[in-house]
């Protein structure tokens, strides 16, 4: 995927979204999660600032922050949020973290992370365990797929244009042919693993484990064949 791609969609991506019903029980089910005590929260991938705008509403928010690697995107956000004084605005990459540890009470993510090598996630998770106080949670909505594979995988390639094959049919269904045509747009970049990188949610909950989050909580998002999930996972306090 060319680095400046979501540079390019920037202008016309909330459009394509807004009639994307998977995007909005994503953000229901991390928003239901999100615990009414979080003060201090962190989203990776924020994009357009859709999520944080709803979070931003809540009573007793004090520190929001945007984390993208989109500059565009920055743009895109700033004019919707519309000057709100609790968000702050950092360009980067979610697998280094340029914060103190112990900051957050509270990490969410939605529709992002996919974009992460395998080993990125990794990386990603151990760095949210970083960031997030003691008993914060980490809660994030990703599509994902049946079983671990790579591009030199035959199989393994024709189950994800068979997944990639019903999810463009979902969204012209329900949702509307510029969605589909996204869709359909980015399958080479799926199919070859280049910036659109699925895991199991399985390979998740192993990455965060490792990390040190406990509590492991897995919400299948319907259609359930789509492979839409919301991970919730826990940092407990220190005995």
């Amino acid at each position: 995927m060319p680095k400046d791609f979501w540079d390019s969609i920037s202008a016309r991506y909330d459009r394509i979204m807004e009639n994307d019903s998977q995007m909005k029980l994503l953000h229901k089910g991390i928003l239901d999660r999100l615990p009414l005590s979080a003060q201090t929260v962190l989203d990776l991938g924020a994009g357009t600032g859709v999520l944080l705008e709803k979070i931003a509403r809540r009573k007793g928010i004090q520190r929001l922050v945007w984390f993208d690697p989109s500059k565009k995107m920055r743009i895109k956000a700033r004019q919707r949020l519309n000057g709100e004084k609790k968000v702050e605005y950092m360009i980067g990459n979610a697998s280094r973290l340029k914060f103190k540890s112990g900051t957050f009470d509270a990490v969410v993510s939605n529709f992002a992370l996919h974009h992460l090598t395998h080993g990125e996630k990794a990386a990603c998770a151990r760095e949210i365990w970083r960031v997030l106080k003691e008993n914060g949670v980490f809660i994030f909505g990703d599509q994902h797929c049946r079983r671990m594979g790579t591009p030199d995988d035959p199989v393994w390639v024709g189950e994800i244009f068979s997944l990639l094959c019903k999810k463009a049919d979902f969204y012209l269904t329900y949702g509307s042919l510029e969605r589909m045509l996204l869709q359909v747009s980015l399958m080479p970049e799926f199919l070859l693993a280049k910036g659109e990188i699925l895991a199991t949610v399985e390979y998740w909950s192993g990455c965060l484990k490792s990390a040190g989050f406990e509590g492991i909580e897995i919400a299948a998002v319907k259609p359930v064949p789509l492979y839409n999930r919301i991970i919730v996972a826990h940092k407990r306090s220190a005995p």
